[in-house]
């Protein structure tokens, strides 16, 4: 391990930094980059202030078990004993050369888990190199994560850069599980993605699609040889539009699938999601349906493993806001169902906008405690996510204070939970803070949609 700016490194600072702890290599890309962070900008020059810096480091990261490359290449080619805040970043060239010949890196980065890709952190010169490189040398990998949508990056061509990103991990680790990807479109279209998974031997057991699927013909591409071979059992779909056409054909490739999501809040989209899970109706543990489901076209009693169901708050049907009936709970519940969580809890269908969670809330969860207690013995718990919108008073603005955040209604949550303790039954919410300006254009969106549908 030798460089020319190795050499003017004070005296055992070559094995300290060879000695250091993975966590030490673990970083968040726009931190180490664009010089965020004091403890990098400062302070690399004693050890003991060295390792102070990595215990910060490794407590705001401890989540990512990042590319390593900049960081530690960055900080030893600062020239030691000047103020890096008034210094330039060594071109990338120089750190490829240096990596080049770096077998304590390369034994850092084989024993990276996982790793986290950003495109916009590595459009400067040269820097395409790194991300294929590191994920050629990371052999136990066991999670990549692509990041931020490809198309906004300066790499050209942006799309051969995510197809070669997720083929040099698919090639060279032989641990990799799960595989969690932003941007699918015509950046990185899914059936690009569907192929490179088919070109290797099955490993994945985890996918993680956040995009706008343009449709993209991928049916083709799920033969029965795939589904016989696939082995994936967790499959997650975020702002995912493809329709039931790419859904339908997703949902056909795993031969097991154990875990669902539709979700985060999808816009509007028409899924007859009974048919479209009737194949795994026997094998699904876990089901989060991020979209409003009507109960009158959904019924979850045959599903005969789920154990974990999520779903946006049933009152927010214009046609269901009633007081629950027996008939409806028995609906609900599949025959091991244990624990259920409502989205937008105290939301109102009539205008969409975030209310207090009131006495019909309340009478509404506690009537599905009692009815559930009746017929369904497995329920042991229920949790929701309430929203408080914060409302923005001008007066206090001058304090730094202007968004003002109303009070929960606490009593009335401590109700229902005692009526939940009585029946034998857990009950807790989340209690996220938004902002009224943005969820008023989303849920706009979202109510024009189900008006157009019928809804």
């Amino acid at each position: 391990m030798s460089s020319s700016s190795q050499d003017n490194l004070p005296a055992g600072q070559h094995n300290y930094i060879a000695s250091l702890p993975n966590e030490i290599f673990t970083y968040i890309f726009e931190y180490v980059l664009e010089f965020k962070t004091d403890f990098v900008n400062q302070r690399w020059l004693e050890p003991d202030e060295t390792n102070k810096a990595a215990q910060k480091l490794a407590l705001v990261n401890r989540h990512f078990n990042a590319l390593v490359t900049p960081f530690l290449y960055r900080c030893i080619e600062i020239d030691m004993g000047t103020n890096v805040y008034n210094r330039q970043m060594k071109k990338t060239k120089n750190v490829i050369v240096t990596l080049d010949t770096s077998e304590t890196l390369k034994a850092h980065i084989r024993a990276l888990s996982i790793v986290t890709i950003d495109p916009r952190d590595w459009q400067q010169g040269g820097a395409i190199n790194l991300p294929l490189r590191v994920l050629t040398w990371a052999v136990n990998l066991s999670y990549l994560r692509l990041i931020e949508d490809f198309s906004d990056s300066l790499f050209s061509p942006p799309l051969d850069l995510a197809s070669g990103l997720i083929d040099a991990a698919l090639e060279r680790s032989t641990s990799l599980r799960h595989l969690h990807l932003y941007g699918i479109h015509q950046s990185l279209p899914l059936d690009r993605v569907v192929a490179a998974l088919r070109r290797y031997p099955p490993k994945v057991t985890e996918l993680t699609l956040y995009g706008r699927a343009s449709r993209s013909a991928i049916r083709p591409l799920i033969t029965k040889r795939a589904y016989r071979k696939s082995l994936i059992k967790k499959l997650a779909l975020y702002h995912f539009d493809g329709g039931n056409t790419d859904i339908r054909s997703l949902l056909q490739w795993p031969k097991v699938l154990t875990e669902l999501t539709i979700g985060d809040y999808l816009e509007a989209i028409d899924l007859d999601i009974q048919s479209l899970l009737l194949p795994h109706e026997d094998n699904l543990v876990v089901l989060d349906l991020g979209f409003i489901v009507d109960p009158d076209r959904f019924n979850f009693s045959s599903f005969t493993a789920l154990r974990v169901l999520r779903m946006c708050y049933w009152p927010l049907i214009t046609s269901y806001r009633e007081m629950l009936a027996k008939g409806e709970v028995k609906q609900l519940m599949a025959p091991q169902l244990g624990h259920i969580h409502w989205y937008f809890a105290g939301q109102r269908p009539e205008d969409y906008t975030l209310n207090n969670f009131d006495l019909f809330d309340e009478t509404w969860l506690c009537d599905l405690a009692r009815y559930a207690t009746e017929e369904h013995p497995q329920l042991r718990s229920v949790s929701v996510d309430y929203a408080r919108p914060a409302e923005y008073d001008p007066q206090f603005a001058a304090s730094g204070h202007a968004w003002q955040i109303p009070p929960y209604p606490k009593e009335r949550f401590g109700r229902v939970k005692a009526q939940y303790e009585s029946f034998g039954l857990k009950f807790s919410y989340n209690n996220p803070v938004v902002l009224r300006p943005r969820w008023r254009n989303e849920l706009e969106h979202e109510r024009r949609a189900f008006e157009a549908r019928g809804l």
